[in-house]
């Protein structure tokens, strides 16, 4: 029920920081879920590795989201859809 209403809420947010928080805060009962009913001895592993790459794939995201607040000054999808960037640095992100 954790999970769902996390995912439902991480898709109806318009803010890129909420977004980020949210998706990440799904990590957790994904973990458990991994970890409590994975395949047999290899589900501990499993879910560490998981959450480890996730996370680590999250950075790269956070790390655009930095760029885009400091560059707009809002992480608000309205106001993010109303200000252009070049084609260079929308690839980039």
């Amino acid at each position: 029920m954790a999970m769902e209403i996390l995912l439902v809420l991480t898709f109806v947010t318009i803010d890129l920081f909420y977004f980020f928080v949210l998706f990440e805060s799904l990590l957790i009962p994904m973990f458990l879920l991994i970890g409590g009913w994975g395949a047999r001895t290899r589900k501990i592993k499993a879910a560490y590795y998981f959450f480890l790459y996730t996370l680590f794939g999250s950075l790269f995201m956070l790390f655009g989201m930095i760029y885009l607040h400091q560059t707009v000054g809002s992480l608000n999808y309205y106001v993010l859809l109303a200000h252009t960037l070049d084609l260079k640095t929308q690839k980039l992100l």
